[in-house]
């Protein structure tokens, strides 16, 4: 599995960049963004429905970050974009997971 992670926006304007391939990462990290991917219903999270759904929430929030993310296993790539105002809560905690990862990237150079 793949995933590419970008965040942007928020009070900072916090830009974030994240990737990483499974197959070179510890088997715990493995297990754990494995579990978050399905626990997340990320890859059947359909980018127009979202938007879809998100017609009648705020737009104007400005503290609101925004998160890219771009999931491949096997060979089936699936991007949604969300934001901090219509992210399904299903999907929070694999968004802090690689939040948290980007910043540990970030702080190593």
């Amino acid at each position: 599995m793949q995933i590419q992670f970008k965040t942007s926006g928020g009070f900072a304007n916090l830009r974030l960049n994240y990737s990483v391939d499974t197959a070179t990462v510890s088997s715990a990290t493995v297990q754990e963004l494995d579990r978050l991917v399905q626990q997340s219903g990320i890859l059947a999270i359909n980018q127009q429905e979202l938007a879809a759904a998100s017609m009648n929430v705020p737009t104007n929030v400005p503290d609101a970050m925004t998160y890219e993310m771009t999931i491949t296993t096997g060979d089936r790539t699936h991007s949604v974009t969300m934001t901090d105002v219509n992210m399904p809560s299903s999907v929070r905690p694999l968004v802090q997971r690689l939040r948290s990862l980007a910043i540990e990237q970030a702080k190593q150079g």
